[in-house]
């Protein structure tokens, strides 16, 4: 581990670094923002019936399994793929972080197709996964995915924005984990400081909670920093970025940041050494190890 005092330096050369990526994010020309709008997701109601793999080219875990819920938003990679095998058809995407292989029967129909209930792909839509906060006095209505469900949303509600499609945005709201679906939020919403997924204090991360406490408020640290950097150059500049947040996923033996929305991974590779920095302090004389790869870190036993 990288050993090093608790100065002011790394914190201001942290902030700097930071600064200059998001500076330079601002001055791009407008073509990356073509890309972002082109992201495409599937929304699926039984996602239980789908066959599933995991990055590893192998059927997902009990554990892995529980990620998908009805109408979670998955972000489609590559809806014409194949597996390593390069003869079975797949669907790639993405899923809070991790990658995994929808099987298909044929190049165009996932297996268990008849069973999934609705199965809806929407393409051309733009990217957000952000945090807001509700901030209009007028009513806002959370319409369920298969529009069987409205449920009225308060002022000052928190929602995460997964991306929007026309006029319409694809939220799930903080306080109901499990509920997806649509709302219309033009000019009635403001950004918040990412403060990651809300951590179930029964489970168990193999990490113990003062050593995750520490962990959780340096990356609180860096997402009000970033929030606070993006925030500003978006009052400057047109088309608006979405802000880049890390949240947090939880398992059995680990817990892992991930920074969304993903494509900002490899942006922030420079200022990425100094928050290492400091969370390799904070692992010192621990049992515990840290790995990253751009947009990811995870931390577990040794």
């Amino acid at each position: 581990m990288i050993h090093t005092q608790n100065t002011i330096f790394p914190r201001i050369a942290g902030t700097l670094a930071s600064l200059l990526t998001a500076s330079v994010l601002f001055t791009l020309p407008a073509a990356p923002q073509h890309s972002k709008a082109a992201a495409e997701y599937l929304i699926v109601e039984h996602s239980d019936q789908l066959l599933i793999y995991n990055k590893y080219q192998q059927r997902i875990t009990r554990q892995e399994k529980e990620a998908f819920v009805p109408f979670v938003p998955l972000r489609i990679l590559d809806s014409r793929g194949v597996l390593n095998d390069n003869y079975t058809p797949c669907m790639k995407v993405e899923l809070n972080g991790s990658i995994f292989y929808l099987i298909k029967n044929d190049r165009t129909t996932l297996i268990g197709a008849g069973k999934l209930g609705l199965n809806q792909i929407y393409g051309n839509v733009t990217l957000l996964h952000d945090t807001v906060q509700l901030i209009t006095k007028r009513s806002a209505v959370l319409i369920s995915p298969d529009n069987t469900q409205r449920v009225d949303l308060r002022n000052g509600e928190k929602l995460i924005r997964y991306f929007q499609k026309g006029d319409q945005t694809y939220i799930r709201p903080l306080v109901a984990s499990l509920r997806f679906g649509w709302a219309r939020l033009d000019g009635t919403v403001r950004a918040l400081p990412p403060q990651g997924k809300e951590r179930d204090n029964n489970k168990n991360t193999g990490v113990p909670d003062k050593t995750l406490e520490r962990i959780e408020m340096k990356f609180r640290e860096v997402n009000t920093l970033l929030a606070n950097i993006f925030m500003y150059f978006n009052k400057q500049s047109n088309p608006k970025k979405s802000i880049p947040q890390w949240h947090s996923i939880e398992s059995e033996r680990s817990v892992a940041y991930v920074l969304e929305p993903a494509l900002y991974g490899s942006y922030f590779s420079e200022s990425d050494r100094y928050l290492i920095r400091d969370l390799d302090n904070i692992l010192v004389g621990t049992v515990y190890s840290m790995s990253y790869t751009p947009g990811k870190i995870e931390i577990r036993q040794k």
